[in-house]
């Protein structure tokens, strides 16, 4: 599509089930924090820049890859219910975070995410993708990958 302009802010019950789908367009802007509420979140290619908001997220499939967005990744930002984390090519900053046991799908690479990595971050038996490539971390990833 070809839509322009802000997100429009909406409104949800917290875990409601609803979806919120604005991707593949030219939105710019910040993300307004109700659409964390929703289940699904996919703002993903888009034009939406600053930083992701620092509260305790609902969704549990979050796609906003490939826009602009800045800034370190909010501590309450991934919760227990999150699903898929769908973060790369972005302008994100910071630290890995700790990876939450339900997590099935986490990709964060083509940002500028720093330090070492730490394995017990990725010894979760339910993680079936990691993707942290073209970053700019440091170190060993493991000395066994195996039990990965």
């Amino acid at each position: 599509n070809y839509l322009t302009g802000f997100l429009p802010v909406v409104s949800f019950p917290v875990n409601y089930g609803n979806f919120i789908q604005f991707f593949s367009n030219y939105f710019h802007g910040n993300i307004p924090d109700s659409y964390f509420n929703a289940t699904r979140v996919y703002v993903n290619e888009n034009f939406l820049s600053g930083f992701l908001p620092n509260i305790k997220v609902s969704s549990t499939w979050i796609y906003i890859q490939s826009n602009m967005l800045s800034g370190s990744l909010p501590i309450n930002f991934v919760r227990y219910n999150t699903y898929d984390l769908r973060l790369y090519d972005n302008q994100l900053t910071g630290t890995l975070p700790d990876v939450l046991a339900s997590l099935r799908y986490l990709y964060m690479s083509e940002n500028y995410f720093t330090g070492s990595i730490q394995p017990e971050q990725f010894w979760i038996k339910s993680l079936n993708v990691v993707s942290i490539s073209d970053n700019l971390l440091l170190g060993t990833l493991c000395d066994d990958c195996s039990l990965l």
